[in-house]
């Protein structure tokens, strides 16, 4: 009797960690008040999470939205099925395929930017990554930047009048990746930023990826603010440009970036879209756009930001877009 006790006991604990998963997978924020044993079944990370809630702070809407990201993640990167395929076949000593390769393409003009930007690239939890770095302009040092071991660089340059969107479609046929993530210098990112891509390319299917421009840092107003809550994880053209992931036969077969001097994420969107290509958002978590009082690319005044603030903080609030302090803050 002791025995059969003990084996219903562990069926109901299992039958009930499944239907936790399946709550987390799906966005659903799990609270569970004693999470004593519960690293068994869902692994030290998961467990850690769903114990952890502050309770009191739910009714806020992003931190309500952070806890389902955190669980989320912790999910599909342990219990989902190409996670525990993988698990199995390491376990059992077979090949084991490697997570999508991804290409990081970043163009800068500005010299003091090379740093903060290579940080922010080696920072990324996605294993199989490599950075191709436009230097676009003059004052770059002559020697190529040192970055960490296992970072694959290669650096391009380009004179001060070249296009931007042939410096994009250049670095962008210099890379080996399955996707190509064009990431901003002058915007802050998360350790998990292209790994939320990537996943969010796995469960919705789409060509082309991105985050919104929901967490907006505004430092002529010395502000953080949040607009657009809710517009995430659904078919969507209002994407962040330093945010976009994007198939790299999908991006031949658009011919790359159009040769323009600016708009040219908005372009990529178009032609991937007319190409008959499927676009999506994800969550905004883990990316900061960045506003300083110098020139943007994007051209438009902060008010417009302002007007649409569902939420504010004052000043940098890395920790509530879940972003990392790397490399200093943007040049004004």
């Amino acid at each position: 009797r002791a025995a059969l006790a003990s084996r219903m006991e562990r069926v109901h604990a299992l039958a009930s960690a499944a239907t936790l998963l399946e709550l987390t997978a799906s966005g659903v924020v799990v609270v569970v008040d004693d999470p004593t044993g519960a690293e068994r079944w869902l692994g030290a990370r998961l467990a850690a999470l769903v114990g952890g809630v502050d309770e009191e702070r739910l009714k806020d809407p992003t931190y309500r939205e952070s806890v389902s990201v955190a669980q989320r993640r912790a999910t599909h990167v342990d219990h989902a099925l190409p996670a525990r395929l993988r698990q199995i076949r390491a376990a059992a000593g077979l090949p084991v395929m490697p997570v999508p390769t991804v290409s990081v393409v970043v163009s800068t003009n500005r010299p003091e930017m090379l740093e903060r930007i290579v940080a922010n690239v080696a920072l990324q939890d996605h294993p199989n990554l490599e950075l191709v770095l436009a230097l676009h302009g003059d004052g770059f040092p002559s020697a190529d930047p040192v970055t960490p071991d296992g970072l694959a660089l290669t650096v391009l340059r380009f004179a001060a009048d070249a296009v931007f969107g042939h410096v994009l479609s250049a670095a962008s046929a210099a890379t080996s990746g399955e996707w190509v993530a064009k990431m901003d210098d002058d915007d802050w990112y998360g350790a998990e930023h292209i790994s939320d891509l990537v996943f969010a390319a796995g469960y919705s299917g789409a060509d082309l990826v991105g985050k919104g421009s929901e967490f907006v840092y505004l430092e002529g107003a010395g502000m953080t603010i949040r607009r657009g809550l809710g517009a995430g994880e659904a078919p969507s053209r209002t994407l962040s440009g330093g945010t976009l992931l994007v198939r790299s036969s999908v991006l031949r077969d658009v011919d790359g970036w159009r040769g323009l001097p600016r708009g040219v994420d908005v372009a990529l969107i178009d032609d991937v879209a007319s190409a008959g290509g499927t676009l999506w958002r994800t969550h905004p978590f883990g990316y900061l756009l960045c506003r300083t009082t110098g020139e943007h690319t994007w051209r438009i005044d902060d008010s417009y930001f302002e007007r649409q603030a569902e939420q504010r903080w004052d000043g940098l609030a890395l920790d509530v877009a879940g972003v990392c302090e790397v490399g200093g803050p943007p040049a004004g």
